[in-house]
């Protein structure tokens, strides 16, 4: 893959080694690479002044494809593509920062119980000759903050 800046907007050109995977290829190859090289690794976003550090942990992974009914399957896999083709924290990395929510939700299920509050981030990119918007949550969860589970791309 190959990643070119044209200003403000990030291009991700996919690799032909990885375009010519079939999908389920791409999905095995996109886990193997989270669990090889994106888990465990934090980021750095900027919210207003603050710098915030949001790790990238197993739940990010479990559901990267999970929320695919979110997405059109066609932005959806031009995510797995991102992600198969080695370049999935840049990817994500350096989007503006959009707003914050408190977590207010009663009777929380498991999942939600530990979390504070959601900041929500935005960045416009081309993927090939398409644009693309990718929202990204981040949830604030007992004093760190992980990804939340999806990065939701909007054609």
């Amino acid at each position: 893959m190959e990643i070119i800046q044209v200003n403000p907007i990030e291009r991700y050109i996919i690799s032909d080694e990885t375009k010519k995977l079939t999908n389920k290829q791409k999905r095995a190859l996109a886990d193997k690479m989270f669990k090889e090289k994106y888990q465990g690794k934090t980021l750095t976003y900027k919210k207003l002044e603050k710098e915030m550090f949001v790790k990238i942990n197993r739940k990010t992974r479990n559901n990267f494809s999970a929320h695919m009914k979110r997405e059109k399957i066609k932005s959806h896999r031009k995510k797995i593509e991102i992600a198969a083709d080695g370049q999935y924290l840049e990817f994500i990395s350096n989007p503006s920062f959009v707003g914050s929510k408190k977590e207010v939700k009663p009777n929380q299920s498991k999942e939600h119980k530990g979390n504070s509050e959601y900041y929500y981030f935005a960045k416009e990119v081309m993927i090939d000759e398409a644009k693309y918007k990718v929202l990204i949550n981040v949830a604030e969860r007992e004093k760190r903050k992980i990804l939340y589970p999806f990065v939701e791309m909007i054609k």
